[in-house]
């Protein structure tokens, strides 16, 4: 006799997601050349229904989700993709929309888990906060030590989830796409802490 089916979880980063859809959300599969190198729209589509396919998961948390803007409806397009190629994660979600074409959403087997968007804190003033905020906000924190604050704020909000499973599980989930770049180079050591500081990139999804 098997036990119940361990909860399965994923993250993808999907490169020009967006690219594939036209603003009705409707699939773009052709032979027109997709954003990535020397594929077409089409094949880029189907490589992604196999990868999805094969992860089978009952959540993907996707970066780089295609964008929700006045014309466009990052639900309506992976919904989309979903049902072409017949997905049990099928239900999608996202949260504070971003001020880019990417957008982070989440992807889910309705029949197995349960999904709201929920997030924690309070919302910034248009100063911003120097106490965490919420994550649509702005915080304000001193980062090269010169005793004024700078302002930090993501261009990609995380997305925070409340999760409940069918057998009764609650857990939190967060998206983060977090990615910052400096062009400067430091010339001399004292220009160093200022570089460096705001450095580094990643995505990840992290239960909590």
């Amino acid at each position: 006799m098997t036990g119940p089916r361990a909860l399965r979880l994923a993250t993808y980063n999907v490169e020009w997601f967006n690219a594939l859809f036209d603003d009705n959300g409707r699939m773009l599969e052709d032979r027109e050349p997709s954003s990535r190198y020397k594929l077409s729209r089409g094949e880029q589509l189907g490589a992604l229904g196999i990868v999805f396919s094969a992860l089978d998961a009952d959540g993907v948390m996707i970066i780089e989700a295609p964008d929700t803007n006045g014309k466009r409806t990052t639900t309506k397009a992976l919904q989309t993709f979903a049902h072409a190629y017949g997905l049990r994660a099928r239900k999608a979600l996202i949260g504070f929309p971003s001020d880019t074409e990417q957008e982070i959403a989440f992807l889910y087997d309705p029949d197995r888990l349960t999904v709201r968007h929920d997030p924690q804190g309070l919302p910034s003033t248009s100063h911003g906060s120097t106490e965490a905020p919420r994550f649509d906000g702005t915080f304000r924190y001193d980062l090269d030590a010169d005793m004024v604050t700078e302002t930090i704020r993501f261009s990609k909000p995380p997305l925070e989830l409340a999760v409940s499973t069918s057998a009764g599980m609650a857990l939190r989930l967060i998206g983060v796409h977090a990615k910052s770049k400096n062009h400067r180079k430091p010339t001399q050591a004292a220009g160093a802490m200022p570089v460096a500081a705001p450095a580094g990139r990643g995505a990840s999804c992290r239960g909590r």
